[in-house]
């Protein structure tokens, strides 16, 4: 018993250990909303945290208005620099299928692909979404049993997740602490 009580205590003090940054990001996730009949951004926020053995994670979390279809009241990505090249290659293919359907005029759901989800090993499942002929989505669903809280990206935002990815990656991000608190 007093092994596990030891256990645990490492397990939290290794927690508190390593501190999240804030990461700043451009980066707005929506949500459908059927008062409103449109896709509205959520408050959507991004840090680095710090695994137990020393590994990075850049998280995504988003938090709804109401809750989505019975699932969660909020959406989260997290992504590793192992992930982070695969997530990206998603990417590119929403934006290359974006720019097909505005030019065509189509209007299609279709899933593009999957990828490892960072912490927990579930995946994330990324898919074509149209809501009209001019107006696509890159839509986002954690899945592990069956999909859930999906998170929707419009063009301009699945470029700037991109983008901030492949800084994360290729560890050319810079987070500075701006507050007075130093």
């Amino acid at each position: 018993m007093n092994k596990l009580i030891t256990i645990v205590l490492l397990v939290l003090s290794g927690c508190a250990s390593q501190p999240s940054q804030v990461y700043p990001s451009s980066v707005r996730f929506f949500d459908y909303n059927s008062i409103s009949e449109s896709y509205t951004d959520m408050p959507t926020s991004a840090r680095i945290d710090t695994g137990f053995h020393g590994e990075k994670y850049l998280m995504y979390a988003s938090d709804r208005y109401t809750f989505s279809n019975g699932s969660q009241n909020s959406f989260v990505l997290d992504i590793s620099k192992e992930t982070g090249n695969q997530v990206i290659s998603l990417i590119d293919k929403y934006l290359k299928w974006e720019g097909m359907a505005v030019k065509d005029g189509d209007e299609f759901d279709k899933e593009i692909g999957k990828a490892k989800e960072a912490i927990l090993g579930n995946t994330y499942e990324f898919s074509f979404h149209s809501g009209n002929k001019k107006h696509h989505y890159l839509s986002i669903s954690m899945c592990s049993v069956m999909c859930t809280s999906a998170g929707y990206l419009d063009k301009k935002n699945a470029i700037a997740l991109k983008n901030e990815i492949s800084a994360f990656v290729t560890d050319t991000y810079h987070v500075a602490d701006t507050s007075k608190y130093q």
